[in-house]
């Protein structure tokens, strides 16, 4: 069966090397014809006559042909010269035929006939000319690269590719003279490749393109090669790796010196430096490129040819790196023999390898053979004398091909990392259970031991001496510790699995601290260690299971007994942010700060040299305390210092007033780090229920327009609480430093409506803006993490100075500083030190300011409620009479639906309440029946709603633009019209569009209604504004005169 799977994947790769060959193939054909440049007319006698030439076509011209050649003499330049005898010469190619040697100089010259009248303006390109050249038009000098001379001391090779301007004269003839000198290329002379000739635009054009080509391969290459270079680094140990980083940079490097030659850009190269390093690289790559593709377990001749081409390839790096002078025939022609050699080897070595996957071999011969096409048509190039556009179809092939090799190899190695992690886990997992099931088999002679020793003691004390009994204790302190490391192991495969619960109660730390230091006062025998506990007695309570912080609180301690040699261990209780910050502190040996990223794993023992001994356990004791600290909502830190000790410390929160036992005793120490707890002076404080924690920073304008629906409703649920109890007054307060938010705690906290919120992050103002609704911000000026004025820059982004007042405060009276102020949006400002009396006045009036400003927009809710319009009443009834006299039916349904229509709009709901849709929808439903009923075939309404949303939104919205519509839209005209309502559910909001085929409106007059300026729009003024203040959109109006109109709003569902 191997046999027939190997002459499958010998047949494939075969396939694939016609395939790719025939792909390529057909590629350089569109390409070459796509960019082909032509010939027009005949050079004869270095004369080209181009005047039924139109040079509007767009055309490239070559100027192939018999050009005039001057031997040995500079005609341009050197006056004298202009003598000497011109014989004719085929361009491109060498002057060899003529000088006898293609050392020498010369001077080429050309004349093209124009139309006496074209002023267009053309350019010569000049791609090469071995090996210094300068380019005249008519006598002047248009263009160069190095400096051709008579005699080799003035002579300076240089070979880059140049654009020379060129225009007609009064005559309309163009006189082209190219200077050229050689004294160090061997194999070719003069003129290499095909001269370029056509509008300046198109040349440039043409050249600009093909640099531009190569630029964005060379980048794409660099980028691969760091790709591949970071594969290695991240831990894909394969060589490939490394060798394809290198190919890629190789091929970037050598091609980059031809063509557009950019790597004279990139590096300042002289000419000999440029065929050194083209040598080295050709002889790298060809090294390179063997060690990829031939492995040692190809055939035995592959492996001798390998051997033997890397052998010549050492030989080629160190000539070309010590090589000076000229460069001769052979060197020119070994190169490309032995980079064709590398090439068709490594070939033949994928074709018969069959120890590599199949794609790789495939990826790897479609490379090879895109690079043999490169190397081939850049040589059949320059040999044939071709200058054409680059061509970077092979390369990007060959990149393709590289990319997925790199891919393939990262999928590889996820996947052998995937398969190493699950064994490692499942290793793991054996390992816990083993120790688990270890464990519990320990348990029952360890129950024995315990319970006997203890019956020993209390039967036996009175009878045995101190010595025996001190033992007996020794041995039921030892067993209880054993007890606990057994229970570690129990617990550390329970939090792995996730099986452990906390139960939380009112939890007397003080207590708790003691009773564990009691337990394990037996590790300090023969030490000159203390053990102080710190935490006060009448402290506040915390939320906590008791036995897991006991738990914590053992391991802690134990670890710090294991590490000190003497001094003092001490647990502390501080005020962090609200909550009960406990502190082991030892005075210990330390902990490099290398170590302290991995001691909290599991198994994990500080080996410091000086604590060997008494690093003993499982190591599992800082493990289960870190995670049994994260399942109470908080995280164990550490700082250590080295020879000086360690601290740990974790935070719990107060327990709440109604959890507290019997022993509290709410005086002292307790009374002092409860107010601590509850007063603003940790981080920003919030109420006695605690201190908010500042969020992680975030973009500013993020926050500004975060959930702006959500501040909406909390605006709403304020002002129901002002209508119907005391006012609450929410005020944002912040300052980065803490002794200024407490005297701004002190003298607000003096009025009982006043609820102060403190921060110390201008960040944090910008994210609580959503989480109620706030009636002022006080913001110091100068703060780290942003200005008093940029915070009141962003915060106008979103409320205007009605909708949040803020209040500045400044240590600077400065005019400039008030201004700056002012310009930035706030409402007023108050210098510091602060006068109380002044800051509750300021305070007071600008929280009236806001109050006025929620007010007024109720009245104007009020008012729009009210709006029931004489005139449709009096014309209502004057239906309901006229029906009554010859239709009693239709009647009775105009009066049950007029008297829906009044009770619905006299209801006395609170113009502060939102209302659910149904609610909104059932009045509009009434009012529309109510006008079809009195128009009849006048008003056609058609009702596209969705029945099954739930929103709640506030009252009258829709019903005053349905009137609006109904009134001055479908009724204004003499022959009715049509009215719809549609109702749709997107994404996370409900679209409402009510549309009418009116009249329509103008732009001016549909700007006028939406600013309160046409008195005949206050409805639609009053709902824009309604819906602007609760969701920050309004209203959308499309209108055309005679088109009707469309009014569309959003409302976010939440």
């Amino acid at each position: 069966m191997s046999i027939y799977v190997e002459q499958w994947h010998k047949y494939l790769r075969w396939m694939g090397i016609v395939l790719v060959i025939a792909v390529i193939i057909g590629l350089h054909a569109v390409w070459f014809y796509s960019f082909a440049t032509t010939k027009f007319g005949e050079i004869r006698d270095g004369f080209l006559d181009l005047r039924q030439w139109d040079e509007t076509s767009g055309d490239t011209l070559v100027l192939d042909g018999e050009w005039m050649f001057y031997p040995y003499s500079l005609i341009a330049s050197e006056a004298a010269a202009k003598t000497v005898e011109a014989k004719p010469i085929n361009v491109p190619g060498s002057w060899e035929a003529i000088i006898g040697s293609n050392f020498g100089y010369g001077s080429y010259r050309l004349t093209i006939r124009l139309d006496p009248d074209d002023k267009q303006t053309y350019a010569i390109y000049v791609p090469s000319v071995q090996s210094a050249s300068q380019l005249y038009i008519n006598g002047a000098l248009a263009g160069s690269s190095g400096q051709p001379a008579s005699k080799e001391a003035d002579y300076r090779p240089y070979n880059v590719p140049y654009i020379a301007k060129a225009a007609a004269d009064e005559h309309g003839m163009i006189d082209i003279v190219l200077e050229a000198a050689n004294y160090i290329f061997q194999p070719n002379s003069g003129i290499e490749l095909s001269l370029q000739f056509g509008e300046e635009s198109v040349i440039v054009g043409r050249n600009s393109t093909s640099e531009l080509m190569q630029q964005l391969v060379f980048t794409v290459f660099i980028l691969h090669a760091v790709y591949a270079v970071h594969l290695y680094m991240m831990g894909i140990r394969k060589k490939q790796l490394l060798y394809l980083s290198l190919l890629l940079l190789i091929v970037l490097l050598t091609l980059a010196g031809n063509g557009s030659k950019l790597i004279y850009d990139w590096l300042p190269l002289s000419y000999e430096a440029d065929f050194r390093l083209k040598g080295v690289l050709l002889a790298l790559g060809g090294i390179v490129l063997l060690g990829l593709s031939v492995h040692s377990s190809a055939k035995r001749l592959l492996i001798i040819a390998k051997r033997a081409l890397m052998v010549t390839g050492f030989i080629l790096l160190c000539y070309s790196a010590l090589r000076t002078g000229t460069v001769s025939f052979s060197t020119y022609i070994v190169f490309p023999l032995y980079v064709l050699s590398t090439l068709i080897t490594s070939i033949i070595g994928i074709i018969s390898s069959r120890s590599a996957p199949i794609y790789r071999n495939l990826y790897m011969l479609f490379l090879l053979t895109a690079l043999f096409s490169t190397v081939v048509w850049e040589y059949v190039q320059l040999f044939a004398g071709i200058s054409t556009i680059f061509y970077p179809l092979d390369l990007i092939i060959a990149m393709f091909c590289i990319s997925s090799l790199m891919f393939k190899s990262y999928l590889n190695a996820v996947h052998e990392n995937k398969q190493l992690a699950d064994k490692l886990q499942q290793e793991d997992k054996l390992k816990d259970q083993f120790l688990a099931n270890t464990s519990h088999e320990l348990r029952n002679p360890l129950h024995g031991i315990l319970n006997l020793s203890q019956t020993v003691l209390e039967r036996e004390k009175s009878w045995l001496d101190e010595r025996s009994v001190h033992n007996l204790e020794l041995v039921q302190s030892i067993g209880r510790r054993m007890n606990t490391l057994l229970g570690d192991l129990l617990d550390l495969s329970r939090l792995k699995e996730g099986g452990i619960q906390l139960f939380r109660s009112s939890v007397n730390v003080h207590q708790v601290v003691e009773k564990t230091m009691e337990s394990l006062k037996y590790l300090l025998h023969g030490k000159a260690i203390f053990m102080v506990n710190e935490v006060p007695a009448q402290l506040k309570h915390v939320h906590a299971d008791e036995n897991r912080l006991a738990q914590i609180l053992f391991n802690l301690l134990h670890n710090s007994i294991k590490f000190t040699v003497q001094g003092t261990i001490a647990v502390r209780a501080d005020v962090k942010e609200g909550m009960l910050q406990l502190s082991v502190i030892d005075t210990g040996v330390g902990i490099e700060s290398a170590k302290l990223d991995y001691i909290f794993g599991s198994y994990q023992q500080i080996s410091n040299q000086d604590a060997a001994i008494a690093a003993s356990g499982f190591g599992l004791g800082l493990s289960i305390s870190k995670q049994l600290v994260e399942l109470h909502g908080s995280k164990l830190q550490v700082r250590s210092t080295v020879g000086e000790g360690s601290t740990f410390f974790f935070s719990l929160p107060f327990a709440e007033e109604g959890e507290q036992g019997s022993d509290d005793a709410g005086h002292g120490t307790q009374a002092v780090l409860s107010d601590a707890a509850n007063s603003c002076a940790d981080n920003g404080a919030a109420t006695a229920a605690g201190v908010s924690a500042p969020a992680a920073p975030k973009r500013a304008s993020d926050r500004v327009q975060h959930d702006r629906a959500k501040q909406a409703h909390h605006e709403l649920a304020a002002e129901q609480c002002a209508a119907k109890e005391d006012y609450r007054i929410n005020i944002l307060a912040v300052d980065d430093e803490q002794i200024n938010l407490q005297v701004l705690s002190n003298i607000l906290s003096a009025d009982h409506n006043i609820h102060l919120h403190c921060t110390t992050s201008p960040l944090e103002v910008l994210e609580k803006l959503a989480d109620q609704s706030w009636d002022l911000i006080i913001s110091d000026v100068m703060m780290p993490q942003m200005s008093g004025y940029a915070l009141t820059g962003h915060i106008r982004e979103t409320y205007d100075m009605n909708e949040l007042p803020v209040l500045l405060l400044t240590a600077r009276n400065q005019s400039l500083d008030v201004e700056t102020g002012l310009l930035a949006g706030a409402n007023d400002y108050i210098a510091k030190p602060v006068n109380a009396m002044e800051l509750n006045a300021r305070v007071r009036t600008l929280v009236r300011l806001k109050r006025s400003h929620r007010e007024r927009m109720s009245m104007e809710t009020a008012w729009l409620q009210a709006q029931i319009k004489p005139h449709f009443i009096v014309n209502t009834l004057n239906s309901i009479v006229a029906l009554s006299t010859f239709d009693q039916d239709k009647m009775i349904e105009l009066v049950n639906e007029f008297s829906e229509y009044l009770r619905a709009s006299y209801n006395t709901y609170d113009t502060y309440k939102l209302i659910s849709l149904k609610q909104e929808l059932k009045l509009v439903r009434s009012y529309l029946s109510i006008q079809q009923k009195r128009f009849s075939g006048r008003l056609l309404v058609a009702w596209e709603v969705d029945e099954g949303i739930e929103l709640m939104l506030p009252p009258l919205i829709v019903q005053s633009i349905v009137e609006n519509a109904v009134t001055h839209g479908a009724l204004s005209r003499s022959i009715g019209g049509n009215m719809s309502l549609t109702i749709q559910a997107q994404d996370q909001t409900v679209h409402f569009s009510i549309k009418d085929n009116g009249t329509g409106m103008s732009e001016q007059l549909i700007e006028a209604v939406l600013n309160g300026q046409n008195k005949n729009g206050t409805g639609i003024y009053n709902t824009n504004l309604r819906l602007r203040r609760h969701y920050r959109s309004g209203l959308s109006i499309k209108s055309k005169p005679d088109f009707g109109t469309e009014v569309a709003f959003n409302i976010p569902l939440y």
